[in-house]
């Protein structure tokens, strides 16, 4: 079976650049000998009681330290606070 080929031998793809192709998921997904498959996830739930001041404090105190510049800034900024 003759088919074009999406995907360059040799070329480097960023996670973006998939998305910047003018094909279906699903094409660059079978080239890529992988599925796609959608389905509503189960998460385990907890009767645990959360500290959320302790974390509203936490990114006052982080924010002040950090330049916000950026969405990449932004984003690393609260995972570094919600991972204390």
């Amino acid at each position: 079976m003759n088919y074009r080929r999406i995907l360059k031998a040799g070329e480097s793809y960023t996670f973006r650049r998939y998305f910047e192709l003018p094909f279906t998921i699903d094409d660059i997904l079978a080239e890529l000998n992988c599925t796609l498959e959608r389905k509503n996830l189960t998460l385990p739930e907890s009767s645990k009681i959360l500290d959320l001041q302790f974390l509203q404090q936490q990114l006052q105190r982080n924010l002040s330290h950090i330049d916000l510049v950026n969405q990449t800034a932004r984003r690393e900024a609260l995972i570094v606070t919600t991972a204390w």
